[in-house]
């Protein structure tokens, strides 16, 4: 055929394609748009919930904090007796004022008060409010004159005019009427800085708070100037809608999307605000992306079909081509005939299933194959047997291989059939991928992954725990302290109350009160010690680091297993065999050794429960310890010849709290914690393989400290 003639297939057919490709990449980018900004907004608007929630949170802890301090505060002796009109009263007045002012400086308030039933201010953080500050106009003074505790926040202070949060707690003897008050002042604008700096929504959004009017309280400092002016314009639509409604407005630099949410302790309107711009831009960027996408590819099929003629012509040339490129390739690609027999098979096919690189391949290697838990597989669920009976391809089956020099291997197992003169297939091409790095390493993410999230869940809860036990410890101090004889103020309110407090002395030991003053103290302090374990769990070891043989640590975390008390009465360590199998040459690694024997210890132990649960039958227990070097690794190898486990709990043994032992047993921590300390604390790594009864081997690589 003449070159310069148009070959039919491309002037009847070229056209056509190339239009309809064209409508549909038009088609998918508009839809692609539409959904990306739906997407996009939809993410924005959970944020923009998310962070109020959080501040929302922080707000509430921070309003309840201050209630709380000031009714403990209030509880103290010194600030009832600055109210006396005496000399003790004086000196108590002076001593109320620098506690305050030390408290507030410590706690990050504003301002502390000792306020008389009268409104008049006696007692003070900041001695110039002394006699100058009236709060009997408030209208909290009556509430709290009336014995509440109440939390409040004002537009104005007395002092200094700007808005603040209030709490405050009458000041009283034991069942007697208040006789004043004590008044704790923050001032919202640090407040808000403190929470509201923290907070970014995308590059220029953030959150601000709104008083009962739509004024502006409190507002990041970070904002660029006139940010969140606008925004009031917007508050009473927010106050009046439900949960997720979205508002709109024109801001100084532009168009803003905000969501409010009001805080029941303060009553304040907090308001997330984003750019609209910033947040929909993405999708117009994919929008311009796919366009041009859409371009090249249009431009690619004309390419390619007006070189059809040409590439039909060079087929030849290209059978050769890619024969060098199936012995090139790093898939391992293997030949079949109708029957299933094996007929070619590439170099890199050999080298994953270790057969030797010349001769006859045979078809042994297909009985070697499992399924991915290692259990027996039928031949005629293989992929090849598949694509040759069904006629269709076979993607990415899992399967197991055992090599014929005993390793083993997971794969990734493909095939398609090779179409024949009639409608059966005269054959098939598999591909076969190693796939036993990656997954392992999958894994490895994973569980780091749910290892940051425990370690975040524990410093979460040990924050949460701090505050009330805190309180807890310190209120029982003060019972004590009150019920101590010798103390002035004790025998005072003792004789006003008719009551000799040796007597009663003698009566709470008697009776044992005082035994259950110190396990209540007991259990707090033991509480505290639960607490600074979990905060523990969630920071990085801070212990010295060393160049350690792993064949020492090893052998001490054996010595340490033999003489603990648990592993000798309930597993009975000391019966079973301990081989040692360590390199010739010393291995070290650079690690904190105390931790790395917690990781040995927990393996051991595991190791000797699964032989006390079920023990192996026709030989006695046995533990094998190996040593070696591996690219730059220092690898210590933990193997016994217990039960094993299947493929559903090897993937979950380092896991937070799974195990399989009963109720009262075990915690499911062991493992987890090593695999925290190897990990995170040594930036190695931990694995372990097993077979349903061949036992279990762990793998612990370090960085070598000769690398």
């Amino acid at each position: 055929m003449d070159p310069g003639v148009q070959p039919p297939l491309v002037r009847r057919y070229l056209a056509p394609i190339v239009t309809v490709l064209f409508i549909g990449m038009v088609l998918s980018t508009a839809l692609t748009y539409v959904h990306t900004r739906s997407s996009v907004e939809s993410m924005a608007l959970a944020q923009m919930s998310q962070t109020l929630w959080f501040i929302d949170r922080e707000l509430t802890e921070k309003a309840e904090d201050i209630k709380a301090s000031a009714a403990v505060w209030s509880q103290e002796e010194v600030f009832l007796l600055a109210l006396r009109e005496s000399y003790l009263g004086r000196s108590a007045r002076e001593a109320a004022s620098r506690r305050m002012e030390d408290r507030v400086r410590l706690h990050g308030y504003s301002r502390a008060f000792v306020a008389t039933a009268d409104g008049n201010v006696i007692a003070s953080s900041d001695p110039r409010a002394v006699g100058n500050v009236y709060v009997g106009d408030r209208a909290y003074f009556r509430r709290v004159m009336e014995g509440e505790v109440i939390l409040e926040s004002l537009e104005a202070g007395k002092y200094t005019g700007r808005p603040v949060v209030v709490a405050a707690a009458p000041l009283a003897a034991k069942d007697k009427a208040p006789e004043g008050l004590l008044i704790l002042v923050t001032d919202v604008a640090p407040l808000g800085s403190e929470i509201l700096d923290g907070v970014r929504i995308g590059r220029s959004g953030g959150a601000v708070f709104l008083d009962r009017d739509g004024k502006l309280l409190a507002a990041p400092s970070w904002r660029r100037e006139r940010e969140f002016n606008r925004v009031y314009g917007v508050s009473v639509e927010l106050r009046s809608a439900p949960p997720g409604h979205v508002a709109r407005y024109e801001g100084v630099w532009g168009r803003r999307l905000c969501m409010g949410q009001v805080n029941a302790s303060t009553g304040w309107l907090l308001v997330g605000v984003v750019d609209e711009n910033e947040f929909l831009r993405p999708a117009e960027n994919l929008a311009t992306m796919n366009g041009l996408i859409a371009a090249g590819v249009l431009a690619l099929v004309g390419i390619a079909l007006a070189m059809l003629r040409r590439a039909v012509a060079g087929l030849r040339a290209s059978e050769d081509r890619y024969r060098v490129l199936a012995e090139t390739t790093p898939v391992g690609i293997v030949g079949f005939d109708a029957h299933g027999d094996t007929r070619y098979m590439n170099q890199r096919a050999r080298e994953i299933l270790g057969l030797p690189l010349e001769g006859a391949p045979g078809d042994a290697w297909t009985r070697a194959l499992r399924d991915r838990e290692g259990q027996p597989l039928d031949p005629d669920a293989l992929p090849v047997r598949l694509a040759l009976t069904d006629g269709r391809a076979v993607q990415d089956q899992a399967l197991s291989y055992e090599s014929p020099g005993g390793e083993r291997r997971l794969l990734a197992m493909s095939a398609a059939p090779v179409a024949g003169s009639g409608l059966a297939a005269s054959g098939a091409v598999a591909a076969l991928v190693d796939v036993t790095e990656r997954l392992r390493l999958q894994e490895m993410m994973i569980q780091t992954e749910k290892m940051i999230s425990v370690g975040g869940l524990a410093a979460g809860m040990a924050h949460e725990i701090n505050n009330p036990l805190a309180s807890i410890l310190q209120a029982l101090q003060v019972v004590r302290r009150r019920l101590e004889p010798g103390l002035a103020a004790n025998e005072q309110q003792a004789g006003r109350s008719g009551i000799d407090l040796a007597a009663l002395a003698v009566y709470l030991r008697e009776r044992g009160v005082n035994e259950f003053l110190d396990a209540i103290n007991e259990a707090g302090v033991r509480a505290a010690r639960i607490v600074s374990n979990m905060l523990g769990f969630a920071r990085k070891s801070a212990g010295e680091y060393g160049e350690c043989r792993l064949s020492d640590l090893l052998d001490r975390t054996v010595e340490l297993a033999g003489g603990d008390y648990d592993l000798r009465k309930q597993y009975d360590f000391k019966r079973i065999e301990i081989v040692r199998d360590y390199s010739a040459q010393p291995v070290t690694a650079r690690c904190q050794p105390m931790e790395i024997e917690q990781v040995f210890f927990n393996i051991l132990r595991n190791a000797a429960q699964a032989f006390r649960d079920r023990p192996n039958e026709g030989e006695g227990p046995r533990i094998t310890l190996r040593t070696r070097e591996e690219n730059g690794m220092a690898v210590a190898e933990i193997e016994d010849n217990g039960p094993g486990m299947p493929e559903e709990i090897r993937k979950r043994v380092f896991e937070p709290f799974y195990t399989t032992k009963g109720v009262g047993t075990g915690t499911g921590l062991g493992l987890s914690v090593a695999y925290f300390i190897v990990s995170e604390n040594h930036r190695g790594s931990i694995t372990v393989e097993s077979t349903p009864g061949k036992g279990a081997l762990f793998r612990v690589k370090l960085p070598s400290a000769t690398a």
